[in-house]
C-alpha cells in the first residue's frame, strides 16, 4: 500500500514538474526560432556577396582554362578535318532514302 501511495506521489510530482517546465520550454524553442531566423537575415547578404564572389571567381577560372583546354586540343584538328574531307566526299554516294509522302 505505502508503495502504491509512492507511486502516485511520483507520478504528481512529474506531471507537475511538466506542467511547470513546458511553458519554459516552450518560450524558449520560440525564442531559438526567432533568434534563428533573426541571424538568417542579418547574415544574408553576406552569404549573397559570398555567391556573387564564387561566381566570379569561377567564372574568372573558366576564362583562364578555357584557352589552355583549346590549346590541348589544337593536335586534334588536322584529325577533324580528315573526317570533315571523307564526310564531304562519301555523303553523295549515299543513297537517299525518300519514303515519306506528302500529307493531303
Amino acid at each position: 500500500m505505502m508503495a502504491l501511495a509512492f507511486l502516485v506521489l511520483a507520478g504528481l510530482a512529474v506531471g507537475a514538474a511538466m506542467l511547470l517546465a513546458l511553458p519554459v520550454l516552450i518560450v524558449l524553442a520560440v525564442v531559438g526560432l526567432v533568434l534563428k531566423a533573426l541571424l538568417f537575415v542579418v547574415f544574408l547578404p553576406f552569404r549573397v556577396l559570398g555567391w556573387g564572389i564564387g561566381f566570379a571567381f569561377g567564372a574568372l577560372g573558366l576564362l583562364l582554362v578555357l584557352p589552355l583546354l583549346l590549346i590541348g586540343l589544337l593536335p586534334l584538328v588536322p584529325l577533324l578535318l580528315i573526317g570533315l574531307v571523307l564526310y564531304l566526299m562519301l555523303r553523295p554516294s549515299r543513297s537517299r532514302n525518300v519514303t515519306a509522302r506528302p500529307v493531303s
